[in-house]
């Protein structure tokens, strides 16, 4: 049987590189595909670009990232344009006093990947659906061509953002490391969309505070990988480990986070971070940074291990979307203790699957992370209601269903 012939779907294994070939709904290219998935790198939207293919609605999914690091799609539905990553992998290696060469390491990316989609996208595309800011210049050609854009944007509006960050910033004397030329692509994205989707209500407020009409602003909640993230069967205790999984910033409240930890006087418990360590949040709080255990970044297996063997997940952020990270921990049997500022009060039922607190406020952290540490049934519990919520409002079918409808209404020919 040759590639051509084949009516299944290539789903590797990210973690073990196994291939696991499952029935695709309909693969025939001659079918009417109305949507064009634009994303540099993964973030979000190769799920997106999945779900859309599952429905047979995908042109193709246009991104930077190598086929080879792509398990969601059939290799048919993507075009790879690797050159880009390679820019931004490179700049990213730089030394990170050498904040001039990673800056513009990442624009050049960009650029170039943006006049790529703009000189291979159809002509004639009905949908484009891109990630804020990674492909300006195409979706303005697109839109100009007649094409309907959605304009993805995974946190709040770019502006409100900034504000936030610039508070914080300033308060712990931190400089502000949000790109004009960043800024300004995002901007006309949102300009230029007839829809724009975010993935929490506090997202959406955060456009409709900067002018938008609600009904351009689409909450559209992301899902979660139930098959790789899972609750340890027949779970009879937690330890109590606190983890929280992403970058270390000043963006994700870790500061706000290590000194509650330190507030709790519980020798018993651990505080254990995964991701990259943002180097000013390095230089500031070296000194709190001693009380965690720092993993670094993690495979995507390691996270769900890590996930399972936790007591609490803690996300303190003082802006952002809705945290993947977050919807994992709860699938993984994990109760929260989250910000209102993370998208967290779309998902966790305070008091029943987690505790939310208000952003920036270390003393409410450490009382809601005291009172899970102190009863163990009470974190249980929240547990199993924390799956019970992912497993139901948080399935990437769901999200799925949601952009479908989206698509449907802006208009698929």
């Amino acid at each position: 049987m040759t590639k051509t012939e084949r009516t299944h779907r290539r789903s590797p294994d990210p973690e073990k590189g196994s291939l696991d070939w499952q029935p695709e709904q309909n693969t025939d290219d001659s079918s009417r595909q109305a949507v064009e998935v634009v994303s540099a790198f993964r973030f979000h939207m190769f799920d997106v670009a999945a779900e859309v293919s599952r429905r047979n609605l995908l042109g193709r999914l246009w991104t930077a990232m190598p086929r080879s690091r792509i398990w969601e799609l059939d290799g048919r539905r993507i075009q790879s344009q690797p050159a880009s990553a390679a820019i931004a992998w490179l700049g990213g290696r730089a030394p990170r006093r050498w904040n001039w060469t990673r800056r513009n390491a990442n624009r050049l990316s960009i650029q170039l990947f943006d006049l790529w989609v703009s000189g291979l996208l159809p002509s004639d595309a009905p949908i484009v659906h891109s990630l804020s800011g990674c492909a300006t210049r195409a979706v303005q050609l697109a839109h100009r061509r007649g094409a309907k854009i959605i304009c993805d944007r995974g946190s709040w509006h770019i502006m409100a953002q900034k504000r936030v960050l610039s508070v914080e910033s300033e308060r712990w004397g931190f400089p502000l490391r949000m790109d004009p030329w960043s800024m300004e692509r995002e901007l006309q994205d949102y300009e230029t969309a007839d829809a724009i989707v975010v993935p929490s209500t506090r997202a959406r407020e955060s456009f409709i505070e900067e002018g938008f009409p609600g009904k351009q602003v689409h909450v559209l909640p992301y899902g979660v990988d139930l098959s790789t993230f899972r609750p340890l069967p027949n779970r009879t205790h937690s330890p109590p480990r606190i983890v929280c999984v992403g970058a270390v910033s000043l963006r994700k409240g870790h500061h706000y986070l290590l000194k509650a930890f330190r507030d709790l006087h519980r020798p018993e418990a651990e505080l254990v971070f995964a991701g990259p360590v943002d180097a000013d949040f390095e230089r500031r709080f070296s000194r709190l940074l001693e009380s965690a255990t720092v993993l670094g970044p993690l495979p995507r297996a390691s996270v769900a291990d890590l996930l399972r063997g936790g007591g609490i997940f803690a996300l303190a952020s003082v802006e952002e979307g809705l945290s993947l990270a977050l919807l994992q921990a709860m699938a993984s049997g994990l109760p929260i203790v989250a910000t209102s500022a993370t998208g967290a009060s779309d998902i966790v039922e305070h008091g029943r699957s987690g505790l939310l607190v208000e952003a920036g406020d270390a003393d409410a952290l450490a009382r809601s992370l005291d009172l899970l540490l102190s009863d163990e049934e009470l974190r249980l519990r929240m547990g199993r209601c924390a799956v019970q919520a992912a497993q139901h409002r948080a399935t990437w079918s769901r999200y799925g269903d949601s952009v479908e409808t989206l698509y449907r209404t802006i208009g698929i020919p």
